[in-house]
């Protein structure tokens, strides 16, 4: 289990990272109600690696425009 959710963490921040500037900010956030529909048929473990994807996803988009933001 514990194993699942770091992988789903790095995933998570690799995915986060790669996404390109042009996405917009709202376009982002907007995944999370999407995943949550999703989520609905899924098993408990399946959700909870899922959302923890894409939040460590999330994060990492935030902490990309920080360090983006301290550059300039």
């Amino acid at each position: 289990m514990i194993t699942h959710i770091t992988i789903a963490i790095f995933l998570g921040l690799i995915y986060g990272l790669s996404l390109k500037k042009r996405v917009h900010f709202l376009v982002r956030l907007s995944i999370f109600p999407i995943i949550y529909f999703c989520l609905l048929p899924l098993p408990i473990l399946e959700s909870i690696i899922l959302v923890i994807f894409f939040m460590s996803a999330f994060w990492a988009t935030i902490l990309k425009r920080l360090i983006s933001y301290e550059k300039s």
